[in-house]
C-alpha cells in the first residue's frame, strides 16, 4: 500500500478551517460542499485504488482493514454537509458519533497494534474534525 502523501494531512485541517469559516457564514455553503465532495473521492477511491500500489501488483492483494478506514474518514467528511443544511438532526449526529468510535478504534489499532504513526496522526486530525462538527 501507497505511503500516505505529505498533503493527505492537510485535509482535515483544511476540513476544519473550512467548517469553521461555514458556520460562521464567513463563506458560501456551496463551496464547502463541492471542496468537501472532492476531498471525500478523493480519501477513498482516488488515493487508495488509482495513486496506490495495489494496481500494479499481480495478486491484488489489497489491505481491506486500510480501505475501510479510508471509506470512514471520507464518509466522516460527507456527512458533515447535510449536517449543514439539517441543524440539529440527531440521526445525523448518531451517525458521526458511531463513526467517530469507529475512527477512533482505527487510531488506537494504527498506534498500537499496527505501529504506523503516520495512520494514527491522519485518524487523530479527524477525530479534531468529528469535534468540530459536533460542537
Amino acid at each position: 500500500m501507497k505511503t500516505l502523501n505529505k498533503y493527505d494531512y492537510l485535509l482535515p485541517l483544511v476540513a476544519m478551517v473550512l467548517l469553521f469559516l461555514t458556520q460562521r457564514d464567513v463563506f458560501p455553503t456551496l463551496i464547502y460542499t463541492i471542496l468537501i465532495l472532492f476531498m471525500g473521492i478523493y480519501l477513498f477511491p482516488l488515493r487508495d485504488l488509482l495513486f496506490g500500489d495495489n494496481l500494479q501488483k499481480k495478486e491484488k492483494n489489497i489491505d481491506f482493514l486500510r480501505l475501510f478506514a479510508n471509506f470512514v474518514l471520507s464518509v466522516l467528511l460527507l456527512i458533515s454537509i447535510p449536517l449543514l443544511y439539517l441543524n440539529d438532526n440527531n440521526s445525523i449526529q448518531l451517525i458521526i458519533k458511531i463513526l467517530a468510535l469507529i475512527n477512533f478504534g482505527f487510531l488506537v489499532y494504527y498506534y498500537f497494534k499496527d505501529k504506523d504513526n503516520k495512520r494514527s496522526i491522519i485518524h487523530l486530525c479527524f477525530i479534531f474534525f468529528t469535534a468540530g462538527l459536533l460542537a
